[in-house]
């Protein structure tokens, strides 16, 4: 990597136009000297391409709404960095943000990922910081036996199981060879996915408290509240239905692809428990994609490696300091409400 790499920073929209002034603007005042912003524009049908022309900001227009993974995918190939930003278009950001995140990630050459701080817009809160893992119910579990808090503080640099998606910056040559985000995952747990794949290859995410920037779509409460919030009343229940859905399509995807067999059945029957308290309309659409998950995922030797979690430290420290690595001898090795 060169002494200062360029990082490009790409700003997913969809007709964003009344969004972007935020975001553009605070990423031109960034301290950080190697830097470029490319929108990638998924079909937007507003003013967005001639509000993004009023700053120093790359127009990459998909064509077509190809939806989070894919659109990122493909902008990746147009990106001329070294390190790759993935941000939102709802959001601003510290004028050192990117700097700092980009000094970290070049610092250590075992990292694959940096992830900043969310604050809410009036940055009265935190609405996304440390990710670590905290026993939970059964209706909340993402790896067994653990659920997630994603808003732990962090009194400084920390390794986490996964940053967000929503703001993170990669390695590109370590991401191009993780082959990218899965294009499966329609959203929510691509994040999860693409830093769990990393880290099976040694390479570290860390979330980095200093490094700052603001959300306008920050959760109080409701999961699903901030996604809500943005849209026209007459859309509310279609937009939450896709959403509620691809939450658990995509944590059945997750388990079946990287989790031991025991563990992902695990998954399925606490989410099967799970859907009996959400319409019958979601369960069934969850249901109907069991048996191309099962089929996509069958087979998976490479997924088959078994974990497990080193005691009651986990939950307080997911640092790999505490991994118990595989040994020759076969013996487990052990890892350390989602913003998006």
């Amino acid at each position: 990597m060169s002494e200062r790499p360029l990082v490009s920073t790409l700003v997913l929209n969809w007709n964003g136009a009344h969004l972007l002034p935020d975001c553009l603007a605070t990423l031109a005042k960034q301290d950080c000297p190697a830097h470029e912003v490319v929108v990638v524009d998924n079909g937007s049908v507003d003013d967005s391409a001639a509000v993004a022309a009023r700053y120093p900001a790359r127009w990459l227009p998909m064509g077509e709404n190809l939806g989070f993974t894919r659109a990122y995918n493909r902008a990746v190939h147009d990106a001329k960095g070294e390190l790759l930003f993935f941000v939102n278009n709802d959001m601003r950001f510290e004028p050192d943000c990117v700097g700092r995140l980009a000094r970290a990630l070049a610092a250590d050459d075992t990292l694959f990922a940096v992830d900043p701080t969310q604050r809410s817009w009036d940055g009265a809160r935190v609405i996304h910081g440390r990710t670590r893992f905290v026993p939970g119910s059964y209706h909340d579990v993402v790896v067994p036996p653990w659920a997630v808090e994603y808003t732990a503080a962090a009194a400084g640099p920390v390794e986490v199981p996964w940053g967000c998606a929503g703001s993170l910056l990669v390695r590109r040559d370590r991401f191009e060879a993780l082959d990218g985000f899965d294009p499966t995952f329609f959203i929510d747990f691509e994040d999860t996915d693409l830093c769990w794949r990393a880290w099976r290859r040694g390479w570290r995410t860390i979330h980095l408290p200093d490094a700052v920037l603001y959300h306008k779509v920050g959760m109080s409460g409701d999961e699903y509240q901030h996604l809500i919030r943005g849209v026209a009343p007459g859309q509310v229940p279609k937009t939450w239905f896709r959403r509620r859905v691809s939450y658990h399509t995509n944590l059945l995807r997750f388990g079946l692809k990287v989790l031991p067999a025991r563990d992902a059945a695990q998954v399925i029957t606490i989410h099967d428990l799970d859907f009996l308290s959400h319409p019958e309309r979601t369960r069934a659409e969850v249901r109907r994609d069991y048996p191309a998950l099962v089929r996509a995922h069958a087979g998976r030797a490479d997924a088959m490696i078994p974990y497990s979690f080193p005691g009651t430290d986990i939950p307080a420290n997911c640092l790999r300091s505490e991994i118990k690595c595989a040994s020759a001898s076969g013996s487990e090795y052990r890892s350390s409400s989602r913003v998006k």
